[in-house]
C-alpha cells in the first residue's frame, strides 16, 4: 500500500511514463530474462530438493510399513499382518538403492547415507529375527526380543540419519528458496518499477497470490504428510478402527476393521456406519445406539456397554470391546468421529475358562474335604513350614485320640496331664517329632516313603501307623507347608506277629519233618545194604550149585526156585532205592537211542522159563522194527519188566500175555502190555501208580509185593517224556497198561563189550592169578567169597576190619583189595585212602549194598576201580578181578547193579 501510495504522488506524465516504462520495460525483460534464469535454476533445484525431502519420507514411511506389519504379525500370530512387511521389503531396497546412487551423485552427503544404509539392514535384520522367533518360539520369546529395545534403537537411528540428511537438504532447500526469493523479487521489483503504478497493484497481487499457493501448497503437503502418518498408523495397531465424517460416513478403516466387519477399505469408505458397523446387545439382541451418534450429541470419549455383539458382513457375530472419541479442529470444532473396538471373544472364552475352572476348584475343594472326612485314612496338615500347627481330618484325630478343633503337633502336651507328650519309635528305636514324614517332607523338601512307626498316646495307649509325607508347594515351587498320610496298622502288625510265631513253630515242625525223612532215608538204605548183604553169599552159593554138573535134577529145580526168590527180593530193595531216590530227586537218565521192540524181547527173554512153567502165552506184535526212542536202556528195561511182571504175576495159568509195539498219529511209540489176568476195578485204576498200592489186602497177601513197581515206573516214564495209562473193563476181564515215549530219528549206537578186544586179548595172556585181600566181617560171605576166589585160582588173604586189613598190607604187597564198604572199625573208603598211602598202585573193588550214585562216586574218590552193589554176582566180580590185572586199565567208569 505503501508503494502503490508513493507511486500515485510520484507517476510521471503518460508519454514520459510510457517512455520510461518502454525503456523500464526493455530493461526489465533483458533484467527479467537474467533473473528469469537465475529464479528457473533455482526452481529446479528447489524442485529436486523437495523431490528428495519427499523420497525420505516416504522411505521412512516404508520402514514404519515393515514395522507396523512385524508388530501386527507380533500381537496376533496371524500371516495376513504380515503383508505391510512383506510389501516393504523389496520397496525398501530399491529406495536404498535410489539414496545410494544420489550419494554417489553428491546429491545427497555420503556418510548419513551410509549410516542410514546400515541402521536399516540391522532393522529388516531385526524385524526378521523377530518374526522367526514368534512362528518358531511363540509370542512370550517375540516379546522378550522387543522388550529389549534394540528394535526401538535401530528405529531411533534411522530417523536420526533421516532427519540429518532432510536438516542438510532443508538448508539447501531453504538456500535455493531464498535465491529464487530474490530473483523473483528483483525481476518483481523491476517489472513493478517499469509497469509503473497499475503494475504495483499486480505486483502486490500477485505476491499475494503467490503466498497463498505457497501456503496452499505447503498447507498440503503437511495434511498428506499427517494424513499418511495416521493411515500407517492406524493400521498397525492391533485394534480396528474406524473413522467417520460429521455425517456420520466411513472415511477410513483399517485391516483389523475390514477383518471384523466384512467389509473392505473400498467397499466400506463412503457408507454410512451403521451399515458397515451393525452392532446388538448380546442378551437381548435389540440394536445398540449407534457410538458415532452418541460422541456427536455428548462431545466426548464414549465406550459401548458390555456384551455388545458385532455382525460382519456374512452374519458371523463377534463380541467386542470398543470406544468412540471427537476428532476436533484446533479451534476445537468437531469434525469426525474415530471408533476403535477390538474382538472379545478370547476374553470371553478365557473369562468363561476361569468361571469354569474357579468352579471345578470349589467342586475339588468340597469333594477333597467330604473324601478327608469319610475316610478312614488319617490325613494331617501344616499350611506353614514351622510344622507348629497341625490339623487334621476326624480320622487322625480319632487315631491320637485328640479333639478335632486342638492341635495335633507333636510338641502337643495331653491337656489333662501337663508334661506328657506323643512318644513315637521306629524300628525299636524312639525318634523325635522332626523325624516323621510330614515334618521330613517339608524340611527336605521330597515325598517321604511310607514308613512303619509305633505310638505311644499320652494316655499310655501304644498302636502302629504306617506314615508318608508330602510338602505342598505354591505356584513357583516354594514349600508353604505339608501333608501326611496315616494309616492305622495294628491288626496287621499283630497278625505279623502272630504269623511269626506260627512260621517259626511251622519252621520248627518242617525241620522236624526234614529230620524224619532223612532218618527214614537212611533207614531204608541201611536196611537195602543188611538185605542184601545176606544175599551175597546166597547168590554165589545158588550159582555154584547151578553150575555144578552133579546136581540132581529134583534139586536144581529148588535152586531155581532159590534164585528166583532171590532175584525178586533183590528187585524189592532195588524198587525201597529207586523211590528214596525219586523223593530225593536223585535219580537220573542216560538216554541213548534205543529200540523198544529189541528191549521188549530182551525183557521177555528173563521170564521164559517162568512163562514155560506156567504154559503162558506170550507174544509180541510190531508194527515195525526197529522203533528208536530216546531212552536210559536199563531204566526202559525196568519199566517193561515190571508191565511184564505184573502181567504174569496176576494171570493164571495157560493164560494170553501179548505185547503190542506200534506208532501213533502224534509219532509217539506206543507200547501196549495186554493180560487175559484178574483185571482191575474202576475205582483201583485212579490210585493204581500210587506208591505201595496193590489194591485188596486179598491181592496183597495172594502175589505178595510192595506196590512200588507201577509207581516207580510212572515216574520213569515222565522223565523221558512219555505217558503211561491203565485201563481194564473190570474184575476178571483182564488188563492193558499203554506206555507211550516220543519217537527219535537216531540211529542206535553200537554196542561195547563188557571188556574191549584189547582187553579181552590181554586176559588171554593173563594167567589170571592174582593175591587179593578179601576184607568182610559177615561170616557166611566171607565163607563163600573166600572158596569161590580160591578155586578161581586166587591167593585169598582174610580181614575182618580195617585195622587188620592195613596191619595185612604193610606185611605184604596185593594186587588186589576186594572190600565190603561198612566195616566195623570204619568204612572201606577210609581203608581204601589208608591202603593208597601204603601202596598207591594198589587197585580195589567196593561191595556196598549202598547203590545210589553219590555212592559210586564216593568209592572212586577214594581210589577204588569198581563199586559192585550186593548181592553180587560172581561171575561179573571175576570178570572185574581179571580187568584189574590188565595193564592202563584203571578207575573205568562202569557199575554193576
Amino acid at each position: 500500500m505503501a508503494k502503490t501510495e508513493t507511486m500515485n504522488h510520484g507517476r510521471p506524465g503518460v508519454t514520459v511514463v510510457f517512455l520510461a516504462a518502454a525503456a523500464l520495460l526493455v530493461v526489465s525483460i533483458l533484467f527479467t530474462y537474467v533473473a528469469g534464469n537465475i529464479a528457473l535454476q533455482s526452481n529446479i533445484e528447489l524442485t529436486n530438493k523437495q523431490a528428495i525431502l519427499q523420497r525420505l519420507e516416504q522411505f521412512l514411511s516404508t520402514i514404519k510399513d515393515a514395522e507396523t506389519g512385524q508388530r501386527g504379525y507380533l500381537l496376533t500370530g496371524e500371516e495376513p499382518y504380515l503383508d505391510p512387511y512383506n510389501k516393504s521389503q523389496a520397496s525398501v531396497r530399491g529406495q536404498l538403492e535410489g539414496l545410494r546412487s544420489l550419494a554417489e551423485a553428491g546429491e545427497l552427503p555420503a556418510e548419513p547415507v551410509a549410516k542410514l544404509i546400515e541402521a536399516v539392514g540391522g532393522k529388516l535384520a531385526e524385524l526378521e529375527s523377530t518374526i522367526k522367533v514368534r512362528r518358531e518360539q511363540g509370542a512370550e520369546a517375540a516379546n522378550t526380543l522387543v522388550r529389549s529395545n534394540q528394535g526401538k534403537q535401530l528405529m531411533d537411528s534411522i530417523r536420526d540419519q533421516v532427519g540429518l540428511i532432510e536438516s542438510r537438504e532443508q538448508v539447501e532447500f531453504k538456500a535455493a528458496t531464498d535465491q529464487l526469493r530474490w530473483a523473483t523479487l528483483a525481476r518483481n521489483t523491476v517489472f513493478v518499477l517499469t509497469a509503473l503504478a497499475n503494475l504495483t497493484f499486480l505486483v502486490w497481487a500477485y505476491r499475494r497470490l503467490a503466498g497463498a499457493i505457497a501456503q496452499r501448497e505447503a498447507a498440503i503437503d503437511e495434511r498428506e504428510l499427517q494424513r499418511e502418518w495416521l493411515s500407517v498408523t492406524l493400521a498397525s495397531i492391533g485394534d480396528a478402527v474406524i473413522v467417520t465424517n460429521m455425517r456420520g460416513q466411513i472415511d477410513f478403516i483399517n485391516a483389523e476393521a475390514q477383518r471384523l466387519t466384512g467389509w473392505t477399505a473400498d467397499s466400506a469408505t463412503g457408507q454410512p456406519l451403521s451399515t458397515v458397523f451393525r452392532i446388538v446387545n448380546e442378551s437381548t439382541r435389540l440394536p445398540v445406539e449407534n457410538p458415532v451418534e452418541k460422541v456427536l450429541r455428548l462431545g466426548m470419549v464414549v465406550g459401548l456397554a458390555n456384551h455388545t455383539i458385532l455382525i460382519s458382513k456374512d452374519g458371523t457375530e463377534t463380541p467386542i470391546d470398543d470406544s468412540g472419541a471427537p476428532i476436533r479442529r484446533v479451534g476445537g470444532e468437531i469434525r469426525g468421529v474415530v471408533l476403535v473396538f477390538r474382538d472379545f471373544s478370547q476374553h470371553k472364552i478365557t473369562e468363561t475358562m476361569l468361571r469354569q475352572r474357579e468352579l471345578e476348584l470349589t467342586r475339588l475343594n468340597q469333594r477333597l474335604l467330604a473324601l478327608m472326612n469319610a475316610v478312614p485314612v488319617g490325613v494331617s496338615f501344616s499350611n506353614d513350614t514351622t510344622c507348629q500347627d497341625i490339623k487334621g481330618n476326624p480320622a487322625v484325630m480319632a487315631q491320637f485320640e485328640i479333639k478335632p478343633e486342638d492341635n495335633l503337633s507333636a510338641s502337643a502336651a495331653d491337656p489333662n496331664e501337663a508334661g506328657r507328650k506323643f512318644r513315637y519309635f521306629m524300628d525299636g528305636r524312639p525318634i523325635d517329632a522332626d523325624s516323621l514324614p510330614l515334618q521330613r517332607a517339608v524340611r527336605e523338601n521330597r515325598e517321604i516313603s511310607p514308613m512303619e512307626l509305633e505310638v505311644i498316646l499320652p494316655t499310655g495307649k501304644r498302636w502302629f501307623a504306617q506314615a508318608s509325607g508330602a510338602p505342598l508347594r505354591d505356584e513357583n515351587g516354594a514349600v508353604i507347608g505339608g501333608v501326611a498320610v496315616t494309616v492305622d496298622i495294628t491288626d496287621r502288625k499283630l497278625a505279623e506277629e502272630a504269623l511269626r510265631a506260627a512260621c517259626d513253630a511251622a519252621e520248627a515242625a518242617r525241620a522236624e519233618a526234614e529230620a524224619a525223612t532223612r532218618a527214614k532215608d537212611h533207614f531204608i538204605a541201611m536196611l537195602s545194604h543188611e538185605l542184601r548183604t545176606p544175599l551175597t553169599p546166597v547168590t554165589a552159593v545158588v550159582g555154584m550149585l547151578e553150575s555144578h554138573p552133579r546136581l540132581p535134577d529134583e534139586l536144581r529145580e529148588d535152586v531155581g526156585m532159590i534164585r528166583r526168590n532171590v532175584a525178586l527180593e533183590t528187585r524189592l530193595i532195588d524198587d525201597l532205592l529207586d523211590l528214596t531216590r525219586i523223593r530225593q530227586g536223585k535219580l537220573e537218565l542216560d538216554l541213548q537211542p534205543v529200540d523198544v521192540v529189541q528191549l521188549v524181547h530182551q525183557t521177555a527173554e528173563i521170564f521164559t522159563a517162568e512163562m514155560e512153567t506156567r504154559q503162558l502165552q506170550f507174544r509180541v506184535h510190531a508194527d515195525q522194527s526197529p522203533l528208536m526212542v530216546m531212552a536210559d536202556s536199563t531204566r526202559l528195561q525196568q519199566i517193561f519188566w515190571n508191565l511184564i511182571k505184573n502181567a504174569i504175576k496176576f494171570c493164571p495159568d495157560c493164560a494170553h500175555i501179548d505185547v503190542r509195539c506200534s506208532v501213533d498219529n502224534q509219532n509217539h511209540a506206543v507200547i501196549e502190555v495186554i493180560d487175559t489176568g484178574i483185571g482191575i476195578e474202576a475205582d483201583m485204576l485212579e490210585r493204581l501208580f500210587q506208591p505201595f498200592e496193590q489194591g485188596e489186602r486179598t491181592i496183597t497177601r495172594q502175589f505178595g509185593g510192595l506196590g512200588l513197581g507201577l509207581s516207580i515206573s510212572k515216574v520213569l516214564v515222565d522223565l523221558h517224556g512219555g505217558t503211561i495209562k491203565a485201563h481194564s473193563d473190570g474184575r476178571g476181564k483182564g488188563a492193558t497198561f499203554t506206555v507211550s515215549l516220543p519217537l527219535t530219528s537216531a540211529k542206535p549206537m553200537a554196542k561195547s563189550p563188557v571188556s574191549s578186544a584189547a582187553d579181552q586179548e590181554q586176559l588171554h595172556k593173563s594167567d589170571g592169578r592174582f593175591s587179593i585181600l578179601l576184607v568182610e566181617d559177615h561170616d557166611d560171605t566171607v565163607d563163600v567169597m573166600s572158596r569161590l576166589l580160591q578155586a578161581s585160582g586166587h591167593d585169598v588173604q582174610i580181614a575182618r576190619n580195617v585195622k587188620e586189613a592195613i596191619a595185612h598190607v604193610r606185611q605184604r604187597k596185593f594186587d588186589l583189595v576186594v572190600s565190603d564198604m561198612g566195616l566195623p572199625d570204619g568204612s572201606g573208603l577210609d581203608l581204601m585212602r589208608q591202603a593208597r598211602s601204603i601202596h598207591a598202585d594198589l587197585k580195589g573193588i567196593a561191595l556196598s549194598g549202598y547203590g545210589t550214585e553219590e555212592d559210586i562216586r564216593k568209592s572212586k574218590e577214594a581210589g577204588f576201580y569198581e563199586h559192585l552193589t550186593k548181592p553180587v554176582n560172581f561171575t561179573r566180580l571175576n570178570e572185574v578181578i581179571a580187568l584189574a590185572g590188565v595193564d592202563g586199565i584203571g578207575n573205568r567208569p562202569t557199575n554193576d547193579h
